[in-house]
Protein backbone atom coordinates (compact mmCIF):
# COMPACT_ATOMS: atom_id res chain seq x y z
CA UNK A 1 0.00 0.00 0.00
CA UNK A 2 3.35 2.91 0.94
CA UNK A 3 4.29 1.80 -2.37
CA UNK A 4 1.06 2.37 -4.41
CA UNK A 5 0.77 5.91 -2.66
CA UNK A 6 4.39 6.87 -3.21
CA UNK A 7 3.86 5.42 -7.02
CA UNK A 8 0.64 7.47 -7.39
CA UNK A 9 1.92 10.94 -5.95
CA UNK A 10 4.85 10.68 -7.97
CA UNK A 11 2.49 10.18 -10.93
CA UNK A 12 0.55 13.26 -10.12
CA UNK A 13 3.72 15.54 -9.94
CA UNK A 14 4.95 13.81 -12.98
CA UNK A 15 1.44 15.28 -14.56
CA UNK A 16 1.79 18.64 -12.96
CA UNK A 17 5.38 19.05 -14.23
CA UNK A 18 3.84 18.47 -17.88
CA UNK A 19 0.87 20.53 -17.75
CA UNK A 20 3.14 23.24 -16.12
CA UNK A 21 5.34 23.46 -19.38
CA UNK A 22 2.41 23.10 -21.91
CA UNK A 23 1.41 26.16 -20.09
CA UNK A 24 5.06 28.15 -20.30
CA UNK A 25 5.71 26.60 -24.05
CA UNK A 26 4.45 27.69 -27.50
CA UNK A 27 2.79 24.54 -28.85
CA UNK A 28 4.30 24.65 -32.38
CA UNK A 29 7.60 25.32 -31.81
CA UNK A 30 8.42 23.95 -28.39
CA UNK A 31 9.59 27.59 -27.14
CA UNK A 32 8.62 29.38 -24.27
CA UNK A 33 6.01 31.92 -24.85
CA UNK A 34 5.83 35.37 -25.01
CA UNK A 35 4.70 36.15 -20.96
CA UNK A 36 6.93 33.55 -19.46
CA UNK A 37 9.78 35.47 -21.73
CA UNK A 38 8.75 38.60 -20.06
CA UNK A 39 8.77 37.17 -16.80
CA UNK A 40 12.27 36.05 -16.91
CA UNK A 41 13.34 38.52 -18.58
CA UNK A 42 12.40 41.16 -15.76
CA UNK A 43 14.04 38.36 -13.35
CA UNK A 44 17.72 38.43 -15.29
CA UNK A 45 17.63 42.62 -15.31
CA UNK A 46 17.24 41.71 -11.12
CA UNK A 47 19.49 39.24 -11.24
CA UNK A 48 22.14 41.24 -13.44
CA UNK A 49 22.00 44.76 -11.70
CA UNK A 50 22.25 42.66 -8.20
CA UNK A 51 25.69 41.15 -9.18
CA UNK A 52 26.75 43.70 -11.78
CA UNK A 53 27.17 41.29 -14.79
CA UNK A 54 25.70 42.12 -18.09
CA UNK A 55 23.12 40.19 -20.18
CA UNK A 56 21.73 40.44 -23.84
CA UNK A 57 18.54 40.10 -25.86
CA UNK A 58 17.78 39.11 -29.36
CA UNK A 59 14.59 39.74 -31.20
CA UNK A 60 14.46 38.21 -34.67
CA UNK A 61 12.21 38.04 -37.10
CA UNK A 62 11.84 35.75 -40.34
CA UNK A 63 12.32 37.73 -43.75
CA UNK A 64 9.37 38.05 -45.57
CA UNK A 65 7.48 35.64 -43.86
CA UNK A 66 3.73 36.77 -44.90
CA UNK A 67 5.23 35.64 -48.71
CA UNK A 68 6.02 32.41 -47.39
CA UNK A 69 2.48 31.88 -46.12
CA UNK A 70 0.98 33.46 -49.54
CA UNK A 71 2.85 31.28 -51.67
CA UNK A 72 3.30 28.04 -50.13
CA UNK A 73 0.37 27.90 -47.86
CA UNK A 74 0.17 28.34 -44.32
CA UNK A 75 1.41 24.28 -43.68
CA UNK A 76 4.84 24.87 -45.16
CA UNK A 77 5.03 28.53 -43.22
CA UNK A 78 4.60 26.09 -40.18
CA UNK A 79 7.67 23.96 -41.16
CA UNK A 80 9.87 27.14 -41.37
CA UNK A 81 8.83 27.79 -38.35
CA UNK A 82 9.84 24.64 -36.24
CA UNK A 83 12.95 24.48 -38.43
CA UNK A 84 13.89 28.23 -37.56
CA UNK A 85 13.47 27.55 -33.83
CA UNK A 86 15.21 23.69 -33.75
CA UNK A 87 18.26 26.11 -35.32
CA UNK A 88 17.83 28.51 -32.30
CA UNK A 89 17.90 25.38 -30.03
CA UNK A 90 20.81 23.52 -31.42
CA UNK A 91 23.07 26.95 -31.28
CA UNK A 92 22.26 27.88 -27.94
CA UNK A 93 23.44 27.16 -24.16
CA UNK A 94 20.74 24.60 -22.83
CA UNK A 95 19.93 24.86 -19.87
CA UNK A 96 21.13 28.99 -19.30
CA UNK A 97 19.75 30.84 -22.78
CA UNK A 98 16.64 31.09 -22.99
CA UNK A 99 14.73 31.37 -26.47
CA UNK A 100 11.09 31.92 -26.53
CA UNK A 101 8.56 32.81 -29.23
CA UNK A 102 7.81 36.50 -29.67
CA UNK A 103 4.79 36.11 -31.34
CA UNK A 104 4.14 35.26 -35.13
CA UNK A 105 7.26 34.69 -36.67
CA UNK A 106 9.43 36.61 -34.10
CA UNK A 107 11.77 34.78 -31.85
CA UNK A 108 13.51 36.04 -29.01
CA UNK A 109 16.43 35.49 -26.39
CA UNK A 110 17.45 36.26 -23.40
CA UNK A 111 21.61 35.43 -23.08
CA UNK A 112 22.80 35.35 -19.61
CA UNK A 113 26.73 36.51 -18.69
CA UNK A 114 26.65 37.79 -22.27
CA UNK A 115 28.00 41.34 -23.83
CA UNK A 116 27.50 42.55 -26.65
CA UNK A 117 30.69 40.91 -28.90
CA UNK A 118 29.17 37.55 -27.53
CA UNK A 119 25.57 38.22 -28.28
CA UNK A 120 26.68 39.35 -32.07
CA UNK A 121 28.30 35.38 -32.37
CA UNK A 122 25.44 33.98 -30.99
CA UNK A 123 23.01 35.81 -33.44
CA UNK A 124 25.04 35.40 -36.35
CA UNK A 125 25.39 31.67 -35.88
CA UNK A 126 21.87 31.59 -35.81
CA UNK A 127 21.75 33.59 -38.74
CA UNK A 128 24.06 31.56 -41.06
CA UNK A 129 22.25 28.34 -40.10
CA UNK A 130 18.98 29.14 -40.80
CA UNK A 131 20.58 30.38 -44.04
CA UNK A 132 21.71 27.16 -44.85
CA UNK A 133 18.50 25.53 -44.01
CA UNK A 134 16.78 25.65 -47.24
CA UNK A 135 13.50 23.44 -46.89
CA UNK A 136 12.04 21.67 -49.69
CA UNK A 137 8.29 22.46 -50.77
CA UNK A 138 7.20 19.87 -53.69
CA UNK A 139 10.77 19.04 -54.32
CA UNK A 140 11.64 22.58 -54.83
CA UNK A 141 14.13 24.33 -52.08
CA UNK A 142 12.95 27.39 -50.66
CA UNK A 143 15.54 30.07 -49.29
CA UNK A 144 14.64 31.25 -45.88
CA UNK A 145 16.57 34.42 -43.68
CA UNK A 146 16.09 35.95 -40.52
CA UNK A 147 16.59 39.19 -39.10
CA UNK A 148 17.68 40.25 -35.86
CA UNK A 149 18.22 43.15 -33.37
CA UNK A 150 20.13 43.26 -30.39
CA UNK A 151 20.27 44.84 -27.06
CA UNK A 152 22.15 44.79 -23.76
CA UNK A 153 21.89 45.79 -20.43
CA UNK A 154 22.95 48.13 -18.72
CA UNK A 155 24.67 50.12 -21.99
CA UNK A 156 21.60 49.64 -23.42
CA UNK A 157 18.80 50.34 -21.05
CA UNK A 158 18.18 49.26 -17.08
CA UNK A 159 14.67 47.86 -17.59
CA UNK A 160 13.08 44.58 -19.60
CA UNK A 161 10.77 47.17 -21.33
CA UNK A 162 13.44 49.41 -22.20
CA UNK A 163 15.69 46.90 -23.16
CA UNK A 164 12.72 45.43 -25.78
CA UNK A 165 12.43 48.79 -27.39
CA UNK A 166 15.72 49.03 -28.35
CA UNK A 167 16.00 45.24 -29.61
CA UNK A 168 12.95 46.30 -31.33
CA UNK A 169 14.50 49.54 -32.75
CA UNK A 170 17.35 47.34 -33.97
CA UNK A 171 15.64 44.76 -35.62
CA UNK A 172 13.62 47.79 -37.42
CA UNK A 173 16.76 49.11 -38.32
CA UNK A 174 17.98 45.56 -39.95
CA UNK A 175 14.62 45.15 -42.14
CA UNK A 176 15.11 48.44 -43.77
CA UNK A 177 18.80 48.32 -43.86
CA UNK A 178 18.09 44.88 -46.72
CA UNK A 179 17.17 42.09 -44.03
CA UNK A 180 19.30 38.95 -43.29
CA UNK A 181 21.39 41.17 -41.07
CA UNK A 182 21.79 41.17 -37.37
CA UNK A 183 22.11 45.27 -35.77
CA UNK A 184 22.37 45.81 -32.33
CA UNK A 185 20.91 49.18 -30.50
CA UNK A 186 24.53 50.97 -30.87
CA UNK A 187 24.24 50.48 -33.83
CA UNK A 188 21.17 53.18 -34.68
CA UNK A 189 21.69 56.25 -36.16
CA UNK A 190 19.45 59.38 -35.26
CA UNK A 191 16.09 59.47 -36.40
CA UNK A 192 16.69 55.43 -37.49
CA UNK A 193 14.70 54.22 -34.25
CA UNK A 194 10.57 53.09 -35.17
CA UNK A 195 9.25 55.26 -33.19
CA UNK A 196 10.37 58.20 -35.14
CA UNK A 197 9.38 56.89 -38.29
CA UNK A 198 7.09 59.40 -40.41
CA UNK A 199 3.61 58.82 -39.65
CA UNK A 200 3.09 58.67 -43.59
CA UNK A 201 5.90 56.36 -44.08
CA UNK A 202 4.72 52.84 -46.32
CA UNK A 203 5.08 49.83 -43.70
CA UNK A 204 8.53 48.42 -43.13
CA UNK A 205 9.35 45.68 -45.19
CA UNK A 206 8.79 42.08 -43.80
Amino acid sequence: DTLKVAAHMISLAIQRQRFYQMSIKDELTGLYSFRYFKDRLHEEVSRSRRYRIPFSLVIFDLDKFKSINDTYGHPFGNVVLKKAAETVLASIRIGVDMPARFGGEELALILPHTDEDGCIAVAERIRTRIQELCPVFEGRPVSITISGGIATFPAHGEDGDHLLKKADDALYAAKQRGRNRIITAGDLGQGEAKKSAPAAASPPPE
